[in-house]
């Protein structure tokens, strides 16, 4: 496990396979019509966070969904994405370019907030994170 890791590149230019290694997760879950549901994807290891697809089953335009930087204590530290609008059932990729390369210690969670508008039907959603775990 790697934690307090000093290696922060500010650009992809700066990568050094020396001190990341790739770490491609995705995670999923099913959401309930018009709810809320978080999906969390708690970090044990370092990691940078370069961007990522977002999957939906069942969703319909006006479903809004969020990225967030969660701390167990002190909840959202930070947020990448905000009310991003799901435009139908199709994959989408996310846009992390403002925050790119993002670095995020271990022992905080990545969490998709997914608001469902349909009042009638729930659905499925994942997301695939590209992750790089900080070796040092």
């Amino acid at each position: 496990m790697a934690t307090n890791t000093e290696y922060n590149p500010r650009n992809q230019w700066e990568y050094d396979k020396n001190y990341i290694q790739l770490n491609l997760t995705g995670v999923s879950t099913n959401f309930s019509a018009n709810t809320t549901t978080n999906l969390d994807l708690e970090l044990t290891d370092d990691c940078l966070l370069t961007g990522g697809t977002v999957g939906v089953e069942g969703g319909v335009f006006g479903d809004t969904l969020s990225i967030q930087v969660v701390h167990p204590i002190a909840g959202v530290v930070a947020q990448f994405i905000t009310d991003w609008h799901v435009l139908s059932d199709v994959q989408k990729q996310m846009d992390l370019t403002n925050v790119y390369p993002a670095k995020i210690p271990a022992g905080l969670k990545l969490r998709l907030v997914y608001t469902s508008t349909n009042l009638t039907t729930g659905g499925k959603v994942a997301v695939n994170y590209i992750l790089h775990k900080v070796l040092r």
